[in-house]
């Protein structure tokens, strides 16, 4: 991990591919290649690891070193400092070329056919006169004149050129391939992280359209309470007035003799009031209990309660022929948001009301019934209002599918009862069972 992180700084990782390559010079120049039945050929592959170093390098000073070390297989000493003068003045030359050929946007098999092409120069125009010229200098080789001695080497080196040539191709074609398959994946990167941002953009926007569409589904289920928790609350009201209005009549009577039919009215008149006023709290907090929530957590909740307070907000558009029948056997509290499970609870009963509303049958129900297993609360709420069409079952669900007619309803309603449940981790199905429509629900006891 440490020599990762090393080698990625310039100067580190140019210092390691010195001596890396350098030696690795070294060791090919150790390696003589005989070619049997060509007489006077004798060459090493010593300039491919300089080639390719020096394709590497990111400043061409360090092609003296790399010279240098490459060279420690040289014994006469004027030759050693000749080959390092010549591969070195050689090789910066050569890195200025691969430094053009990097710049241009070719495809790899041009960069490779480029790349061999500028090896031939390498050795023809630079290399092999260099150390021609520079052995001059050190005395070497004096009597060869510079065209013969030119000739004989280029003669001499010739197997190893093009071998040199092939691999370098070879390896700037792979090079650039992986250059630019990394360059793709960089690309593909930054395109999914894009798609990703949008998507996360997009994904919030559905979420505030869905506390939008369930706050608009909530206003228009007030909308719906509002009439009936008006005629609920007038019943109790009428209580009171006629509690007050007896008291009115008991006024003038209070100072004579109290009969026992004053004691009778009398007390009828409270227990008018303590009725109706009974009923008025009852409403207002099941009222509050819908409307409002206290905690961002869920609370562990009387789902008899809830469902009693749900029948009581649509009490008055249960038609007489429906009758409900109820079924409690859970005996444990469960952890809800009381809002939004009254409004599960509200909207399948709505929709049970919908379908009954359109037969004229005289036996129409509605079976509340709760029950428990290990890990669940079971809420099943069914009625006799005829079966799901098949095609349908899978899709009650879905945002906006709905059956009613236009101006009816959008569709939302059950889809918010399935955001609903699975917010609460649980599970919810429906099903057909002979003529009556089954809502399965199970809410886990656990958080």
């Amino acid at each position: 991990m440490i020599f990762n992180k090393l080698i990625t700084k310039p100067l580190p990782r140019n210092l390691f591919l010195m001596v890396f390559f350098g030696i690795l010079s070294a060791l090919f120049g150790m390696l003589k290649i005989q070619i049997p039945g060509i007489v006077g050929v004798a060459s090493d592959l010593r300039e491919l690891p300089l080639i390719i170093g020096i394709f590497n390098f990111q400043n061409p000073i360090y092609a003296i070193g790399l010279s240098a070390i490459t060279i420690l297989t040289k014994t006469v000493e004027g030759s050693y400092y000749s080959s390092i003068i010549s591969h070195s003045t050689a090789l910066m030359i050569f890195w200025v070329f691969f430094y053009f050929l990097k710049k241009q946007k070719t495809n790899p098999y041009s960069f490779g056919l480029l790349g061999g092409f500028f090896v031939c120069i390498y050795y023809m125009v630079f290399l092999i006169p260099l150390l021609i010229i520079t052995n001059h200098l050190f005395g070497l080789n004096t009597d060869k004149y510079f065209i013969a001695f030119y000739y004989n080497l280029l003669l001499t080196v010739r197997f190893e050129i093009i071998g040199v040539v092939l691999i370098t191709m070879f390896y700037l074609v792979q090079h650039k391939l992986q250059l630019n398959l990394k360059i793709y994946k960089k690309n593909l990167e930054d395109v999914v992280e894009e798609r990703t941002a949008y998507l996360n953009s997009v994904i919030e926007e559905l979420k505030l359209t869905q506390q939008y569409l369930v706050q608009n589904e909530k206003m228009i289920s007030l909308g719906t309470f509002s009439a009936g928790i008006v005629h609920e609350i007038n019943n109790p009201l009428n209580f009171i007035s006629g509690g007050i209005q007896l008291i009115s009549e008991l006024k003038n009577e209070i100072s004579k003799n109290k009969t026992v039919d004053f004691n009778e009215r009398f007390e009828n008149a409270i227990n008018f009031i303590n009725e109706g006023l009974f009923k008025t709290t009852s409403i207002v907090k099941a009222l509050q209990s819908f409307t409002s929530r206290t905690t961002s957590k869920r609370i562990d909740s009387d789902i008899h309660k809830i469902i009693e307070n749900s029948l009581l907000f649509l009490n008055f558009s249960i038609p007489e022929n429906v009758s409900i029948i109820k079924n409690y056997h859970l005996k444990a509290k469960i952890p809800v948001f009381e809002d939004e499970i009254h409004q599960v609870i509200i909207e399948i009963l709505r929709n049970a009301l919908f379908e009954l509303n359109k037969k004229t049958q005289k036996d129409s129900a509605i079976d509340i019934t709760t029950s428990e297993n290990e890990e669940f609360a079971i809420l099943t709420i069914s009625n006799n209002g005829g079966e799901i069409p098949e095609q349908y079952l899978s899709r009650v669900f879905d945002p906006f599918f709905t059956t009613k007619e236009p101006g009816e309803g959008v569709g939302l309603g059950l889809s918010i009862v399935y955001t609903f449940i699975t917010e609460h981790k649980g599970k919810i199905r429906v099903e057909n069972s002979n003529t009556w429509v089954k809502f399965i629900i199970e809410l886990p006891f656990k958080n």
